[in-house]
């Protein structure tokens, strides 16, 4: 009898709940003991939409699996034990790859690969990160082919390669010798490493652009050809009037200085070539000097915009403590 008037109360309550407004529903529910309409949504299958055929990450720069070990293998720590030798064969055989974890055997691999292009397992450079990243990715992959519908587990294989790609693009930046030695090692042949700077050329603006700056190019390669070729073919001629002006030059000056050198007995065509080059040489400083004041002046200026950002700093700082100090009285 109970247990009817119990359920036939429930089927009042629920019938009532569906049927009063919604801004009478949190009242009605507002005690732990009365029945909630919702809880029968929280109970629902959710169906996932999962891939329908196998994703081999063909942007990936290298598609090797992990290989386990064979299982009959002894551990190679195991074997550096000096115990070892006393065992008879059936607990060598319990300290086989058989008789340990997945991850065991992958920790074995990691750190002997590591040992054998010349880290040590602890280490934490660059050159040490892409080989882990590179065998964790090897393993997953395995993984994937044998469980192909997983999307957690697909997902984490791409957060591997776009950290890998970033890794091997950081060691190639930073260290040319051990980017290369470590991708021939790991057989990473397929690297990219785009140009930042190149448009895509599917837009018909980027194709307009390209056109553009490639002709542009071309006028500039034909006009260097053409002022390469008059040089070739004026070349001669020019120091040949150089020369002409320059003998000019220094009879000029032996006509000019007869006098001084009748006084000094000496040529006047060495005293004069002798003057000539001493005043070839002070325009030369003077064009020097006038060139490299650019620079000189530019090396100062720094200094100059230094101090003046110091001073307005100081003085920011001067201001908000007055600031302050009006403020507390």
């Amino acid at each position: 009898m109970v247990y009817v008037l119990t359920a036939a109360f429930r089927f009042i309550a629920s019938a009532t709940i569906r049927v009063c407004p919604l801004s009478l529903r949190a009242d009605l529910h507002s005690s732990a003991s009365s029945y909630r309409w919702y809880k029968p949504y929280f109970y629902r299958k959710v169906f996932t939409t999962l891939p329908t055929k196998k994703e081999y990450f063909a942007h990936d720069w290298e598609h090797l699996l992990y290989e386990p070990s064979n299982p009959e293998t002894i551990s190679p720590i195991a074997e550096q034990l000096p115990e070892f030798q006393k065992l008879d064969e059936k607990w060598k055989a319990m300290l086989s790859y058989r008789f340990r974890t997945k991850e065991e055997e992958f920790t074995d691999q990691l750190n002997a690969k590591l040992m054998e292009l010349g880290y040590h397992p602890t280490a934490i450079s660059t050159g040490a990160t892409v080989i882990r990243l590179t065998m964790l990715l090897r393993a997953k992959k395995r993984t994937a082919v044998e469980h192909p519908r997983n999307p957690c587990l697909r997902f984490a294989i791409r957060a591997l390669i776009r950290r890998r790609q970033r890794q091997l693009r950081l060691l190639r930046a930073t260290n040319m010798v051990e980017f290369k030695r470590l991708t021939e090692a790991l057989q990473i042949t397929g690297y990219e490493h785009p140009d930042p700077y190149k448009l895509p050329d599917t837009d018909p603006v980027v194709k307009r652009k390209l056109a553009a700056r490639s002709e542009c190019y071309q006028m500039r390669l034909t006009k260097l050809a053409k002022l390469k070729m008059e040089f070739v073919t004026t070349e001669k001629a020019f120091y040949r009037n150089k020369e002409a002006q320059i003998n000019k030059m220094l009879q000029d000056l032996t006509i000019l200085d007869e006098s001084h050198s009748e006084g000094t007995g000496g040529s006047n065509l060495d005293v004069a070539q002798r003057r000539l080059e001493a005043l070839f040489q002070e325009v030369i400083k003077e064009r020097q000097n006038e060139t490299l004041i650019i620079p000189e002046s530019d090396r100062l200026e720094w200094y100059s915009r230094e101090a003046v950002g110091r001073e307005r700093y100081a003085a920011r700082l001067a201001e908000k403590a007055r600031k302050q100090s009006l403020r507390k009285r």
